[in-house]
């Protein structure tokens, strides 16, 4: 004989949706290969059945049904972490269940959305130049190497600070930061840095480049030196507007009205010799 209370329990659990499965395809898996989820309500009536991320985004739901599947390409930037499974119908929808299941996906060094370093760093001599290499990473990095490509030198993580180079790496190794300060003239060069994991590695080159200012003020420097040159070989404009002399070439261009061909190639005569001259020096 049922009596009333064992009636009210056996209607309880025959209407509310309390049964539930929640399981995905893999609980470790690597950056871009398919995540599946599958959840399985025993519920009646049948209910909704919804599926979160770990901030709460719904990312599938349905309605009237036992069963909800949702697949997608996994990012290791956005799928790290805790999913939830949540389903209620018309005799549980003010306290629904849930069960939450924790994915893992890794993946190598790479760069976090729309966050990518300035690999041109502009200096001057006597000034300080930084380079900054920042990025996610799971597992966590296992090393960071900087070099300088001019020489293949390989600089230690752990730089002493009193040196003119000096490298700082956060405690997860997901940032480095190189800081060169005074920039003598060999800085001036491409730099690489590679971070390592488990599951593969990153690289970027950096360069520390001129600053404007410095490039005008060695052209600057560059005409001066020509100029030296130019006036040591005995080059000067007294010397130039005498051997062309141009005032006998205009007193017999104004005896006639129209320019032979000979004279209009010895007046080009001016840049052949000037181009002589540079060659030489």
């Amino acid at each position: 004989m049922i009596t009333v209370n064992q009636l009210y329990y056996l209607f309880n659990i025959l209407d509310k949706a309390t049964r539930q499965r929640f399981v995905a395809s893999n609980a470790t898996l690597n950056h871009m290969q398919e995540l599946q989820f599958i959840c399985d309500v025993d519920s009646d009536p049948p209910g909704n059945i919804s599926i979160l991320s770990s901030n709460g985004t719904t990312l599938q739901s349905t309605a009237g049904n036992k069963q909800l599947r949702y697949s997608k390409t996994s990012s290791c930037l956005e799928d790290k972490g805790s999913f939830t499974c949540v389903t209620a119908n018309t005799h549980n929808s003010g306290s629904p269940e849930s069960r939450t299941i924790t994915v893992d996906v890794r993946c190598s060094p790479m760069y976090r959305l729309n966050e990518f370093p300035i690999t041109s760093v502009r200096s001057s001599q006597g000034e300080k130049a930084v380079m900054n290499f920042s990025f996610y990473s799971n597992p966590l990095p296992t090393s960071i190497v900087w070099r300088n490509l001019s020489s293949n030198l390989k600089n230690a993580i752990h730089a002493n600070d009193n040196d003119r180079v000096t490298i700082i790496t956060s405690e997860d190794n997901m940032t480095s930061v190189v800081i060169v300060n005074p920039v003598e003239p060999g800085d001036f060069c491409n730099y690489s840095v590679t971070a390592d994991n488990e599951v593969g590695s990153k690289m970027e080159i950096f360069r520390i480049l001129k600053d404007d200012l410095d490039i005008k003020n060695d052209d600057s420097e560059y005409e001066e030196i020509r100029y030296k040159e130019l006036t040591t070989l005995g080059y000067t404009g007294v010397m130039e507007y005498s051997e062309l002399d141009f005032q006998r070439k205009l007193e017999e261009t104004e005896q006639r009205t129209t320019p032979a061909e000979n004279e209009t190639y010895e007046n080009l005569q001016l840049f052949t010799c000037r181009t002589k001259i540079l060659s030489t020096s």
